[in-house]
């Protein structure tokens, strides 16, 4: 983890060029993310270690627990806490878990630096659903990228639960579906936990 006496706006403009945001409405838990156009130096100037290697180019999806004011399902104080546990979930290494590079502390919370992956969300607006604007309708048409898709999500929960995480909120928006070749991501387990605990939400 690293410390940066920074607000967020202020560590995005350092990293590079923010070009898509995703927050509230849409997101309703009440973080907020962005997809950054960063560079390696960059990174390593905010103390984040890089492998050598890594291609100066680099294009992070960066989560944060958006602003205090921000409404959503979880308070900002818990949002910011599942950032910082998520984190060492990400450390693991699989196809499906987009690659984690650590985190930044802001003013406002964690930002936590993730490869971009390419992909549609598997959940869509509800007027969509069975339109060609549905990634589900091609995995429900196509036996092989549907395949693809079970085996990958199977596979990743194998691999962590060998390391003693356990699935939480594993839902269709915590997934993103590759157009071409169905691959998936996964791309929110802030609410996984390690080890054995008691689901006391009803």
């Amino acid at each position: 983890m690293n410390v940066a006496a920074s607000a967020v706006d202020a560590l995005l403009t350092e990293l590079g060029t923010v070009f898509a945001c995703f927050g509230p409405p849409q997101q309703h838990s009440g973080n907020r993310s962005y997809g950054v156009d960063a560079s390696a130096s960059a990174l390593r100037r905010l103390g984040i270690a890089l492998p050598a290697g890594t291609p100066e180019a680099m294009r992070l999806f960066v989560k944060t627990a958006g602003h205090g004011s921000d409404e959503g399902t979880l308070p900002h104080a818990v949002r910011a806490r599942l950032l910082r546990r998520s984190a060492r979930l990400l450390r693991h290494r699989h196809p499906v878990l987009p690659r984690c590079h650590g985190l930044l502390e802001s003013l406002e919370g964690p930002l936590q630096l993730l490869d971009w992956r390419e992909g549609t969300p598997l959940r869509v607006e509800a007027t969509q659903r069975g339109t060609v604007a549905d990634p589900a309708e091609r995995l429900r048409t196509d036996e092989r990228a549907l395949a693809r898709a079970m085996d990958g999500l199977l596979s990743v929960h194998a691999h962590l639960a060998r390391h003693g995480w356990v699935a939480g909120d594993l839902y269709d928006g915590s997934l993103l579906v590759d157009a071409t070749s169905g691959a998936l991501t996964l791309v929110d387990v802030d609410l996984y936990r390690l080890g054995r605990h008691r689901n006391a939400r009803r």
